[in-house]
């Protein structure tokens, strides 16, 4: 006999998903829930569901999974350790506790200040490096002021600094932008978005641009000075068709 599911007691025809505590077999659409096939491994029925910190199931309060280990929890268990507001809209992508990176290492878990955590999480040694104004304002990574192996520009106007690739500029306009004046200004793209005029083009890619073609310019002046380039672009132009 197929395996029947252990709610609606038939096979159907959607494949039938597992849990991996008790083997029970289950319809997705049963269970009204929406998962890739790659969390199908580690995914547990309501009645195998047990909170991560007390241990008891979903009939003593709500209790929402994890996002990337796919642990259970109780809202209420988590205390001040809940990582960030829960809405009905983003339950599908909540992280637990442990799960959690500082969004401005990634690397250590954050820590609950009330003037943070209301929006973002940082672990303690970021938090002190944003009040410093230590921050990039496009991806919220911080920096140390001696780190002189990250590239970063200083923005003319709100005095920030970005990364490069925050600000999607390539090595060229990267090395570009530090040949030009102090008369022309860097914007950022921050401070461009608020400007009542935003989709003017800054000076400085205008600058920047030229500076560019001049660059091509010169360097096709000297492939033009070298004679066997020089007899080869005079035999294209006088030949028929330009073939």
């Amino acid at each position: 006999l197929p395996p029947l599911c252990s709610l609606c007691c038939s096979a159907g025809t959607e494949e039938l998903i597992y849990c991996s505590i008790c083997c029970d077999c289950y319809h997705q659409c049963c269970v009204g829930m929406e998962f890739d096939r790659s969390g199908v491994e580690n995914w547990v029925c309501s009645s195998c569901t047990s909170c991560g910190v007390c241990g008891k199931g979903r009939d003593t309060e709500m209790i929402h999974q994890c996002c990337e280990c796919l642990a259970y929890y109780h809202m209420g268990c988590l205390g001040i350790h809940l990582p960030l507001p829960l809405t009905e809209e983003g339950a599908n992508n909540w992280p637990c506790p442990r799960c959690v990176l500082c969004k401005g290492c990634s690397t250590q878990r954050p820590e609950k200040f009330p003037e943070e955590c209301s929006v973002k999480l940082f672990c303690k040694r970021c938090v002190l490096l944003r009040k410093k104004g230590n921050f990039c304002p496009v991806c919220d990574k911080v920096y140390e002021d001696n780190n002189w192996n990250c590239r970063m520009i200083e923005c003319d106007k709100c005095s920030s600094w970005l990364h490069d690739s925050c600000e999607s500029l390539s090595d060229e306009d990267y090395q570009l932008l530090g040949e030009l004046p102090r008369s022309i200004p860097y914007t950022c793209s921050v401070c461009q978005r608020m400007s009542a005029d935003s989709s003017r083009t800054v000076k400085w890619r205008i600058a920047v641009e030229e500076n560019r073609n001049k660059r091509i310019q010169s360097i096709m002046d000297q492939l033009k000075s070298q004679q066997m380039l020089k007899t080869l672009l005079t035999n294209l132009e006088t030949a028929p068709n330009g073939t």
